[in-house]
Parts: C-alpha cells; sequence; structure tokens
C-alpha cells in the first residue's frame, strides 16, 4: 500500500494542475474575444470615415447614409460597453467626440443648407483629428491587449511546463516508492538469513581471532599467552583444593646445529613434529605449548594423586620420545631434550615462580647433561647472584652509571679511522668491571634491554656529534638487541636523540644479527625498514654464523656486514677460514655491500684481509675498546705515514691510555 503523504501530494498537484489550466483557457478566451471586438469596433469606425467621406464628396446627407451612420454608431457603442473596463478609459470618449464631430458636420451637410456656407463650417468641425485620435486609441488599445495575450500564453506554457515537470516527478516518486515497497517485501524474507549468516561469520571470526592469539602460528600448539593463562588457572585450583600441580619447561638440544647445518626451514619441520610426537605421552588434562623459539612448557592439571615421581615419570616419557630420531626426508635427525620441573605449592605458589625455578632446573640438567631435574633450592644459587646483580643493573642505569668505550674501524688500504663501535661498560663499585656477556643478557631477561639501548644511543650519538664540532668526522655503530627489534618505539627514539644532538642520520650505523632477526622476521624487517627510512646505516654483525644469510642479504636493505670473529682468528693458519672470508668477501663487494673484518689481532690476518679486498678492520691488533677521552689521545698520536706497517701506524705510547680492566 503506497502511503498517503505522496498520494495526496498526487492528488493536489493534479487538482492545482485542473484550476491552473482552467483559469489560463478561460483568460485565453476572453482575450480572443476582446481582441476580435476591437477588430470590430475598428471595422466601425473606418465605415463612419467611409460614410463621411461620401457625404463630403456629395456636399449632402441623403437620408440613407444617414441611417446607415445611426447603425453603426449604435453597434459600435454597444461593443465599447462590451469591453467594459479591459479597453482604456478614453477609448469610449475619444469614440463620443468623434461622433458629436461627425454629427455637427452632417447636420452643416443637411440639404436645408446653402452649399457655401456649409462647406465652410464642415471644415471647422475637426472630424478627422477626431478621427485620427479614435485610430490611435484604437491602436494602443489593441497593443497593449496583445501584449497582454502574449503574458498569458507565457504564463501558461511555463505553468504547463512545471505541472508536467511536477507530475513527472510526482509520478516517479510514486513508482520509486511502489519499487521500493515491493523490493522490501521482496527482502524481507531474506534479511533474517542474512543478518543470522553475519552473526554466524561475525562468531566464526571471533573465534579465529580467539584461537591465532592463543596458538603460535608454526606449530598449532598453544602459545605463550595461553600457557600463563592456563598455568594461572591451574595454580589457582591446586591452592584451593590442596592438590599439587606442575610446571615442566623443555628445550630442545640439537636443534641449533639442524638450524646451522640444514637450515631455518628443516628447523621449522623438526618443531612441527614435536607436538605430535607427545601427544601420546600426555594426560588429557595437561596442556603442551611452544612458548619461543626451540623451547616448550607444559601445564600439568592439578590432582590429588600428583607427586614428584609421577612428574617425573612423565617428563622420562616426554625424553625418551624426543630421544627417537625424526626423520626429516629420509635423514633421521637426533634431538633430544632437557626438560626443568617446577611442582605447585613445593617450589612456588605463583605462575612467575614456577616458570622461573622450572627454568632454572632446565638449565641445570643442560649443564648436567641429563633428560630431567626437578626444581631443588640448592641449586638455585647461579639464579639469586643473576637477580642480585639485575637490581644492581637496574640500579646503574637509574643513576646513569654506564658508561660508553669506543673500538676504531681502520680502512685496510690507508689506515684511515673513519668510525668506532660504541661498546657499553660497566664498572661495577664493588665487583669492578662486569664484562657485557655477563650483564647484557640480565638486561634481556629483566625487561632493561629498551633502556639500555637508549641510554648507550644517547651517549654515542652525543659523542660523536662532539667530535664532530672539534673537526672529526667519525661515524658512529650502536648494537641492536632482539627486544630492541621488538619495540615500535625504536625508530622514534633515533631519531629524537638524532635531532636532539644534531647528528647526520648518516653518521650512525646501527648493528644487528640474523638471530635477532629470526625471532620475529616479519616485525624486525618492517622496524629495520623504518629505521632505514630516517636514513641510518645499517650492518649485519656476526655474518657467517646464522643460518640464512644469503636470503636475509637479499630482502634486508643493509649496507655493511661485518665477518665474525671466529672466522678471522685463525684466517692465517686455517684454510677453511681463509676460503670462506674471502668467498665473503668476494660476495659483498658483488652486492656492493661495505665488509668489515671483527677481531683482527695480528699482522698477518691485517695483510690477508687487505689482499682479499676487505674494506675495513676492527680488533685489538688496532686498538681495544677506549673511553672517550683515551680514543682522542691515541687517535691524535697514531702516526699517519702510508710507509709504516699498520703495526706500526697504531702503535701509540701506553701511558697515555687508561688501563683496560
Amino acid at each position: 500500500m503506497l502511503p498517503l503523504v505522496p498520494l495526496f501530494a498526487a492528488v493536489f498537484v493534479a487538482l492545482l494542475a485542473g484550476a491552473l489550466v482552467t483559469h489560463f483557457r478561460d483568460e485565453a478566451t476572453r482575450m480572443s474575444d476582446v481582441r476580435l471586438t476591437l477588430a470590430h469596433l475598428g471595422a466601425q469606425a473606418n465605415r463612419l470615415d467611409g460614410l463621411e467621406w461620401r457625404a463630403i464628396s456629395e456636399g449632402r446627407v441623403d437620408v440613407e447614409g444617414s441611417n446607415e451612420t445611426q447603425r453603426v454608431i449604435s453597434r459600435a457603442r454597444t461593443e465599447i460597453a462590451s469591453l467594459g473596463s479591459t479597453a482604456d478609459g478614453d477609448l469610449g470618449a475619444s469614440f463620443e467626440r468623434y461622433v458629436d464631430a461627425l454629427e455637427r458636420e452632417y447636420a452643416l451637410l443637411s440639404p436645408s443648407r446653402p452649399r457655401p456656407a456649409a462647406a465652410r463650417e464642415v471644415d471647422e468641425q475637426e472630424v478627422d483629428p477626431a478621427f485620427a485620435r479614435l485610430r490611435r486609441q484604437l491602436s494602443a488599445t489593441a497593443g497593449r491587449l496583445s501584449r497582454e495575450a502574449r503574458s498569458i500564453d507565457s504564463r501558461a506554457a511555463t505553468t504547463s511546463r512545471l505541472i508536467l515537470a511536477g507530475a513527472t516527478l510526482a509520478v516517479i516518486a510514486l513508482l520509486i516508492l511502489f519499487y521500493r515497497k515491493r523490493q522490501q517485501a521482496l527482502a524481507g524474507t531474506v534479511r533474517q538469513e542474512e543478518l543470522e549468516r553475519r552473526v554466524r561469520l561475525t562468531d566464526d571470526l571471533a573465534r579465529q581471532r580467539e584461537h591465532d592469539a592463543n596458538h603460535d602460528e608454526l606449530t598449532g600448539l598453544a602459545n605463550r599467552r595461553h600457557f600463563l593463562h592456563c598455568l594461572d588457572e591451574e595454580v589457582a585450583v591446586a591452592l584451593k583444593r590442596g592438590f599439587r600441580m606442575a610446571v615442566l619447561v623443555i628445550d630442545l638440544n640439537q636443534f641449533k646445529e639442524i638450524n646451522d647445518t640444514l637450515g631455518h626451514q628443516a628447523g621449522d619441520e623438526v618443531l612441527q613434529m614435536v607436538g605430535p610426537r607427545l601427544q601420546g605421552a600426555l594426560r588429557d588434562r595437561d596442556v603442551l605449548t611452544r612458548i619461543g623459539g626451540d623451547e616448550f612448557a607444559l601445564v600439568v592439571g592439578s590432582g590429588s594423586l600428583l607427586d614428584a615421581d609421577t612428574v617425573c615419570g612423565l617428563a622420562e616419557r616426554i625424553a625418551d620420545a624426543l630421544d627417537r630420531p625424526f626423520d626429516f626426508h629420509g635423514l633421521a635427525l637426533q634431538v633430544g631434550a632437557s626438560i626443568g620441573i617446577a611442582i605447585c605449592p613445593d617450589h612456588g605458589r605463583d605462575g612467575e615462580t614456577l616458570v622461573r625455578h622450572a627454568d632454572v632446573a632446565m638449565y641445570r640438567a643442560k649443564a648436567e647433561r641429563t633428560s630431567h631435574l626437578l626444581y631443588a633450592p640448592e641449586r638455585d644459587a647461579t639464579s639469586r647472584a643473576k637477580l642480585e646483580l639485575g637490581a644492581e643493573l637496574r640500579s646503574a642505569l637509574e643513576d646513569d652509571r654506564l658508561t660508553v668505550h669506543y673500538q676504531p674501524k681502520a680502512d685496510l688500504k690507508t689506515g684511515a679511522v673513519r668510525s668506532v663501535e660504541a661498546l657499553v661498560r660497566w664498572a661495577h663499585p664493588i665487583r669492578g668491571l662486569v664484562p657485557p656477556d655477563e650483564f647484557l643478557p640480565i638486561a634481556e631477561q629483566l625487561g632493561l634491554m629498551p633502556r639500555l639501548t637508549e641510554t648507550v644511543l644517547d651517549k654515542a650519538i652525543s659523542q660523536c656529534a662532539g667530535w664532530r664540532a672539534d673537526g672529526l668526522d667519525l661515524s658512529v655503530a650502536v648494537n641492536l638487541s632482539q627486544t630492541n627489534l621488538a619495540d615500535d618505539t625504536l625508530p622514534a627514539t633515533v631519531a629524537d636523540l638524532l635531532g636532539k644532538h644534531r647528528l647526520p642520520a648518516d653518521r650512525l650505523r646501527l648493528e644487528i644479527t640474523e638471530t635477532l632477526i629470526m625471532a620475529d622476521p616479519a616485525h624486525a624487517s618492517r622496524i629495520i625498514a623504518a629505521l632505514s627510512a630516517l636514513g641510518t646505516t645499517l650492518s649485519l654483525d656476526d655474518f657467517g654464523t646464522g643460518y640464512s644469510s644469503l636470503s636475509y642479504l637479499k630482502r634486508l636493505n643493509v649496507q655493511e656486514i661485518k665477518i665474525d670473529r671466529s672466522f678471522i682468528k685463525n684466517i692465517d693458519t686455517d684454510e677453511g677460514d681463509a676460503t670462506i672470508v674471502r668467498s665473503t668477501v668476494e660476495l659483498a663487494r658483488n652486492l656492493d655491500l661495505h665488509v668489515v673484518a671483527e677481531g683482527v689481532e695480528t699482522q698477518a690476518a691485517w695483510e690477508l684481509l687487505c689482499s682479499y679486498g676487505c674494506h675495513q678492520a676492527q680488533g685489538y691488533y688496532i686498538s681495544p675498546p677506549l673511553p672517550p677521552d683515551d680514543f682522542r689521545i691515541w687517535l691524535a698520536n697514531r702516526p699517519g705515514r702510508a710507509a709504516m706497517t699498520p703495526k706500526e701506524q697504531f702503535a701509540i705510547p701506553r701511558d697515555h691510555i687508561t688501563p683496560q680492566r
């Protein structure tokens, strides 16, 4: 059923159109009658004029002419009266003046009047001027009425077009409303089905997203997020009911060797085989998860009969399952595992403590080369020392007690130093100089690495800017960690520090390793691309020790590679190392990459690298890492004669350098 408002609107338009059409038709008819009357009046005037000329020409008015004149005058007066207000008010008056003049003239032309006297008086009656005025009045009235008629015709045409357009629009609107009503009626039967389909699709997407958020993409196992959630739930149940539950941390033993030998794809396939291999050894309530890399974790559900022997038996079954070779395209791969066990409430009453203790037990099992170990407090001395060192490191960061030393990189052809590597140092007030290998992993574990890296970047960029202000055009390299490559704010931090110290971006080199990239390749690539967009130089550190070097040289926007020191230290005695280094330098030069050799400690290594075409060298043969002031002294006192051997060029009096602790 059509809506009432559009229907009433259509009826109103139709009625209005009819009224307007009738009005304009009546106006047109009236104007036509008026114009016809004016035409008749003009004809009557012409008839009177003809009769008057005949009387003058004959010099008399006969009875027939007089009667005809009276009849014409009577008809003219009738027609003037019929015009009413349509004619100008002066038209009737002009006609009457003309009739008066005409009658006087006729009276003079009476047969009883003498002819000479009559002729003279006839001329005095001014019939012709009166007739001329009458004709002008008729012409003016006819012109005005013609204009009015044209105006009426124009309004009628415009109104007709508007009415036609309005009627057309009304019809179109009615058709549209009818069509929409029909479509709604047709769609009403399927709208509910579509709504239900969309609800199902939304539910499916929500379930898929929930699944993706809680499962590892590579293995399909639960991920760390789901592991922590299940762990918290099981701990709560165990504490509430007085039961026990357990956490097992499982680390694959020979996984790195598989990656290094067969490549990353082989490692991925082995990881995908772990879950199905272990399912037969687990209970229904146990939750197996991959928490990162080659590390897995197992939440053993709470139960009244769960004890240390039961959990250790489960760990033995897991170890036996992983000891069986994995079939990789016909090749039997031996993996094995080290398993750490922590039981609630014996070894902790919260998830975080249990995981940490299971992790400690796993590392002890790996060190003791046994398949599994139950957590024991007496084995946790190392962990407590690490916790103490971590607390002291946090305090050192807050008090700005970390320093940065700089190790130069020298051009192998000229010996010129154009760049340095910034290396963080921690001079502990009691422990002395703490090696970076001890405190950097702790910083990574405690989440201090972003702050530590920002501290090193700030100091290094500030120092490099200061050198530039003093006329030393050097670039500085800073190492990035795995946490840094997962930090979306890192590019903005680097940009802010470069702007703060007004150092050109190309004076900063950021060193990354393949191992860091492989932790999360997609995310790391986005961070690297953002850093490259700033204009910084990117260097691939420890080149040759990873498992996908060539592929990442193609994919990553790096400008420099650093050959790992493990290939350099025996380059003059090990032909295999020499071949690897020579081939690497040739590959890099063909790819238009800058090559730096790390760990150069002998004259022989220097000369071989120079003969291979390597660009720069870095190592104790040139200089150890130096504090900023000692580096300035070293650089100022370094002889620059090309005839000197590299050893002579880089040697300076040792009393100018602060001893390295």
